[in-house]
């Protein structure tokens, strides 16, 4: 840690005057918010941006700046690399919450069209046992995605848009490419997503994929 950093630090973590803290990290922690989003493969937006960012100040700050009088610079982990771990903790945090309240919300998201798109029977039928089939045969899907056994661009249109609801406009802009490229994408991940499920429906009733 440089003689600034610590300067900073023990005017913050000791004394409570933290205007210059605010001013060394106010950008770079955002930065790092919008880096742990892309990491994550989520989508975000400018508010749920600046909504951290602030979050990640109170967390350095609650409870008597606890967090930064916690960071030992004989760890070798520079300060701005602790402040990381806040802003990774703040966002992973969000997103679990986020991710709970949604599935709350929504019991199981673009399910119709994802059982059109497969040409899957079963997800919207009120018999419990071919919904809870359905609905593992979801689960499976979601582990293809993570598994990897998609290339990259077409699992995560996949999850974005089947999982979290994602419009393909908006996947096109948070992928950077066109309206048209998307669709192509999203056509090659179905296609190759009913290949990976052939291995596994038969684990399923016979005529789960059959078609009326």
């Amino acid at each position: 840690m440089n003689i600034e950093e610590k300067t900073i630090l023990d005017e913050c973590a000791k004394f409570n005057r933290c205007e210059r803290l605010f001013l060394k990290y106010f950008k770079k922690i955002r930065s790092m918010v919008v880096k742990t989003f892309q990491i994550r493969c989520f989508y975000f937006t400018d508010d749920e941006v600046e909504e951290l960012r602030n979050q990640v100040f109170v967390d350095l700050l609650e409870n008597e700046r606890k967090k930064l009088r916690q960071y030992d610079h004989s760890l070798g982990v520079p300060l701005t690399g602790w402040i990381k771990v806040i802003v990774n903790s703040t966002v992973g945090m969000y997103l679990r919450k986020k991710s709970t309240d949604e599935s709350k919300r929504k019991k199981s998201v673009s399910i119709d069209e994802l059982k059109e798109e497969l040409g899957i029977e079963g997800l919207s039928m009120i018999d419990d046992e071919k919904r809870y089939e359905a609905i593992d045969m979801l689960n499976r899907i979601k582990e293809a995605i993570r598994l990897k056994q998609l290339p990259h661009q077409e699992g995560l249109l996949l999850q974005l848009h089947f999982f979290d609801e994602l419009s393909l406009s908006e996947i096109s802009s948070f992928m950077n490419l066109n309206i048209n490229n998307i669709n192509q994408i999203k056509h090659r991940a179905v296609n190759r997503l009913k290949e990976i499920l052939v291995v596994v429906q038969n684990r399923l009733s016979p005529d789960f994929g059959t078609k009326k």
